[in-house]
């Protein structure tokens, strides 16, 4: 399958159509957790799947995003599966076995795909994404792995992915290169197409100190450039803003999504936190729609943590053609 891997990338619609413009998903877990009041058990959104009123509520939620992004008349939508946990390590703290976890994404995929029949339209592309989060906590760097482990280790989650077909798997919340060199060869051999998001401190950097750039680098040094793109999630705009300050150099046009937190608190703040923090709306719309004068190719964008329907309409007023 790895023989289709680049006709693929190439053939997702955010790479086809860099001059057209997308939206992305929310922040869900602190939505189910803070905004509807169902456990979050390890931060696993799967869990929601469990019964008729978490599913409704993710059903209703991929709908309102989608019309609030068809009102701005954004050229589409990416929605992902609520799978950020869902890997081997996380779901056995939960008692899901990989029997378990298949139907998990199964159904996770499913729902997604009854939404995209209702919604989708020629003029409105609907892009169904696989969600992978990191095998560890994704704030701190505790036993990570090498290359080598990270493509064992999520070869699992992708494979499973890439037989019910998705467009494409992302994973999410990295805190170093290796597990992104791992996971990219791992979506290769499976041959589905897959984007990198890192997330990093106030300071720009990723959680394991080394800058945004050389992060970039090293992975695409490592992959042959085979990641479809790079995304930044989990992190306020104006943490990493200044990384991409001067001239736009090649690295800066890999990263063509971004998932901001509107909350300005550090992770360590974040992960304390019994409240939920969702900021300005207005001004995070702004700001980050802002970044597109620094990234020139960035043509995705959504929330992350603490963010809701408000904010990402908040972010199609500010990128509505």
């Amino acid at each position: 399958m790895a023989e289709n891997y680049h006709e693929k990338v190439q053939n997702l619609p955010m790479i086809r159509n860099k001059d057209k413009v997308y939206v992305t998903g929310i922040g869900l877990e602190t939505f189910l957790l803070f905004e509807n009041g169902l456990p979050m058990p390890h931060f696993a959104s799967f869990t929601a799947l469990q019964d008729a009123t978490g599913r409704n509520i993710l059903v209703n939620l991929y709908h309102q995003l989608i019309e609030v992004a068809k009102s701005y008349k954004v050229d589409g939508i990416v929605l992902d599966t609520p799978t950020w946990r869902a890997n081997p390590d996380w779901a056995r703290k939960l008692d899901v076995d990989e029997s378990g976890l298949k139907s998990i994404y199964k159904e996770s995929l499913d729902i997604l795909n009854k939404v995209k029949v209702e919604h989708a339209t020629p003029e409105f592309e609907i892009i169904l994404m696989g969600t992978v989060g990191p095998r560890g906590d994704g704030y701190q760097v505790k036993d990570a792995m090498t290359a080598v482990e990270a493509e064992k280790y999520h070869s699992f989650q992708i494979g499973c992915f890439a037989n019910i077909g998705v467009d494409g798997v992302f994973i999410a919340t990295l805190s170093y290169p290796e597990e992104a060199i791992g996971f990219i060869r791992a979506s290769k051999k499976a041959g589905v197409p897959c984007v990198v998001s890192f997330t990093v401190e106030t300071n720009g950097d990723l959680p394991n100190g080394i800058s945004l750039k050389e992060a970039i680098l090293q992975v695409e040094d490592a992959t042959d450039n085979a990641a479809a793109y790079f995304m930044i999630n989990c992190a306020h705009p104006t943490h990493f803003e200044a990384n991409f300050k001067g001239d736009h150099e090649p690295w800066m046009k890999r990263i063509q999504c971004v998932r901001c937190n509107p909350s300005t608190k550090s992770h360590a703040e974040l992960d304390g936190s019994t409240s939920l923090d969702s900021g300005d709306a207005i001004l995070f719309g702004k700001q980050v729609t802002g970044l597109k004068k620094a990234l020139p190719c960035l043509n995705v964008f959504g929330g992350c943590c603490g963010s809701n329907a408000a904010h990402l309409e908040e972010i199609c007023k500010n990128i509505s053609p």
